[in-house]
C-alpha cells in the first residue's frame, strides 16, 4: 500500500520519496488518511524536517480530517530533532 512505502522511506531516512508517493497517491486518486499523514509526519521526524512535518500537519486539517494521539506525539519528536 502507499502508506507502507512512505513508512519504508522513514527507515531510509527518504522525505523526498516520501512526498513522492504522497503525489503519486492522489494522482491515482487515492485520498490520504490521517495514517498516511502521521507516516510523512514521521519521515520528516526522522530526517530532522521539523517544517515539514509542520507542512504535513497542516495538511491535515486542510484536508478535513482529523489529528490523533499519533499525529501529536510525531509532530512533537519532530521538533525534538
Amino acid at each position: 500500500t502507499f502508506n507502507a512505502l512512505i513508512s519504508a522511506c522513514a527507515r531510509g531516512r527518504r522525505s523526498e520519496e516520501a512526498a513522492q508517493v504522497l503525489e503519486e497517491m492522489r494522482r491515482r486518486g487515492v485520498a490520504p488518511s490521517t495514517v498516511t499523514f502521521n507516516a510523512l509526519i514521521h519521515v520528516a521526524a526522522r530526517c530532522g524536517e521539523w517544517r515539514l512535518a509542520r507542512h504535513y500537519f497542516e495538511l491535515i486539517e486542510r484536508e478535513g480530517l482529523e489529528p490523533n494521539t499519533r499525529t501529536y506525539n510525531t509532530l512533537i519528536s519532530a521538533y525534538e530533532r
